[in-house]
């Protein structure tokens, strides 16, 4: 009940807008392996190709490698 109170409070205007219009674009991500990794920096790699500025937050689970320690990361706590 009082999330749907705030909910009906909240007044924040939420859109999507096109890909083409989008400025940034933020990515949030749990490390796997190694090549989830990669294709994470493939994907990041395109985005600033089409001009995109690219925020990138990484979930490190347990005895996970971070690798390159390219990213902001946070550990997963289980």
């Amino acid at each position: 009940m009082r999330i749907r109170s705030a909910l009906k409070r909240n007044k924040s205007i939420r859109q999507s807008i096109p890909y083409k219009k989008a400025q940034s674009v933020g990515i949030i991500f749990s490390v796997e392996n190694k090549e989830k990794h990669n294709h994470i920096k493939e994907f990041i790699r395109q985005l600033e190709i089409d001009g995109k500025t690219v925020q990138v937050l990484e979930f490190l689970p347990k005895k996970k490698e971070n690798y390159e320690f390219l990213f902001d990361y946070s550990p997963i706590k289980t």
